[in-house]
């Protein structure tokens, strides 16, 4: 047994924050961000089969959870940035550290 913080009322708010990061793409564009700062097309071309629909909607999902910033700037043609917050950095910390635990999880068949 683990020492933890975490009591049995902490279950919603976990679900939540993991639900959050649950729909396709939203952790593949995560990962991409922890490289450094990207532009809209780097990611579109980094996740094949992504649409920039729903690219869009992950990136402002991930803007309004304060895990990625947007800068704009005023140049023809204009030009976009994502860059992770210190927030979304540590979000994929955990992400490393469910990585590490995924093999422990695959169904033996």
């Amino acid at each position: 047994m683990t020492g933890t913080t975490l009591k049995p009322q902490d279950a919603q708010l976990v679900e939540s924050g993991l639900n959050s990061l649950s729909p396709r793409w939203t952790t593949a564009i995560l990962i991409q961000l922890s490289g450094g700062t990207r532009r809209t097309t780097h990611l579109m071309r980094s996740l094949p089969g992504l649409s920039a629909k729903t690219l869009t909607e992950r990136l402002r999902k991930l803007q309004k959870l304060g895990l990625v910033t947007r800068e704009t700037f005023r140049e023809v043609p204009p030009r976009v940035e994502y860059t992770l917050t210190p927030e979304g950095e540590e979000v994929v910390v955990l992400l490393e550290q469910i990585k590490q635990v995924c093999p422990k999880w695959a169904d033996p068949g």
